[in-house]
């Protein structure tokens, strides 16, 4: 169970399926939970809780550049302007339901006109489409009142005078709710509604990747680990898809048990996002590293990213290359994954009249660089 709280008054806020068929309901103290059976407690990490939703909003950023954070548990996506470029609704909810599965995440997706309409919708379980404002007072009427996650004292008032659900508050005079409640409450129904403007704060985009990951338990185990860190991996091409951007180099770091942290990079010949590649590589990267104790954690920092390049149209009677094979950068960074950095190199020219001193060893990916002086 997942508890939050302080001293006595801790209460559950998530339970998994085995606490709640012991009879462990949302909103139970802890010390009722804990007569039903016994419990792993966790208590709730709001910091680690908000960095999750930055790293998110970052990852979506990939479907429209107009984001919002909606703490403590969502993200506000405006996706007019981008259904023409992903094939309509269906298709751009396919791809983010696709990639939040990825990710490890669990999440109900409701579409409605206003931002406060679509996160009270999707809070309350209620995943729709809603286009039209008018839809609106008939799709949110039925939901009850904690849907709106008010003040506890705002809520108190409101039941206190017969109401339980957003369409008994709808109904009440907006001048005589405002005297009882406060005039904040009114404003709310309002954005609610689009009858007023509701700005939110715009995501911005960071200008590295930098993302972490706790394990459930503890491992020494290379293909648990390649697991986790393909999870970083989805973060990490969401994130370059959303600043049509590539990358050669990828910085690892493993957190262990006993305190201490190993760092080892992935050097591409050629730079990319394919997941599959990343993936390939750090499973390569693993297999061969000698870990000397439990891990607890791992993360992945990136900071060398470049724009991607549009290639120019050639010849239209070029012969193009077989498809479905392996490109020779991909090769080559598969062996240097499997077999080591300096296992694999390239020759380079030197500026220098002496045959003997005409070239050096270098990485394969600058072997064709222009000669240095």
């Amino acid at each position: 169970v997942l508890v939050e709280g302080q001293g006595k008054r801790l209460k559950i806020v998530q339970a998994n399926s085995h606490a709640t068929s012991l009879g462990v309901r949302l909103g139970m103290p802890l010390g009722a939970a804990q007569i039903l059976g016994e419990l792993t407690v966790l208590s709730r990490n709001e910091r680690a809780e908000s960095r999750a939703l930055e790293r998110l909003c970052a990852w979506a950023y990939q479907f429209t550049p107009v984001i919002s954070a909606a703490p403590p548990d969502g993200l506000l996506l405006e996706i007019k302007g981008s259904l023409t470029l992903f094939g309509g609704v269906g298709e751009l909810l396919g791809q983010v339901r696709r990639g939040l599965r990825e990710l490890g995440h669990k999440a109900v997706i409701a579409i409605a006109p206003t931002p406060a309409a679509a996160t009270v919708l999707a809070r309350a379980e209620q995943p729709c489409t809603i286009l039209s404002e008018q839809e609106l007072p008939n799709a949110l009427g039925p939901l009850p009142l904690e849907a709106l996650r008010l003040e506890p004292k705002q809520l108190a008032i409101l039941k206190s005078i017969g109401a339980r659900s957003i369409e008994d508050c709808l109904r009440l005079p907006r001048s005589g709710l405002g005297r009882r409640t406060a005039p904040k409450l009114v404003e709310s129904f309002s954005r609610l509604l689009g009858q007023s403007p509701d700005p939110r704060p715009r995501f911005k985009l960071p200008k590295v990747f930098q993302s972490s990951l706790e394990l459930p338990w503890e491992t020494s185990n290379a293909q648990s680990l390649s697991v986790a860190g393909g999870r970083l991996l989805h973060e990490l091409t969401g994130y370059l898809r959303s600043c049509a951007a590539l990358t050669r180099r990828l910085r690892w770091s493993l957190n262990y048990v006993a305190g201490h942290t190993a760092h080892f990079q992935l050097e591409l010949t050629q730079p990319s996002r394919q997941h599959a590649h990343f993936a390939l590589l750090l499973r390569e990267q693993l297999s061969r590293t000698q870990l000397d104790g439990k891990i607890k954690g791992m993360a992945l920092y990136v900071d060398d990213i470049s724009p991607e390049q549009i290639a120019a149209a050639g010849d239209l009677f070029k012969r193009q290359p077989a498809s479905g094979g392996e490109g020779w950068p991909s090769f080559l960074d598969r062996l240097r994954a499997r077999l080591g950095e300096q296992a694999v190199r390239g020759l380079q020219k030197v500026a220098d009249h002496r045959p003997e001193c005409a070239w050096r060893w270098s990485l394969p990916s600058q072997a064709n660089a222009a000669a240095s002086t």
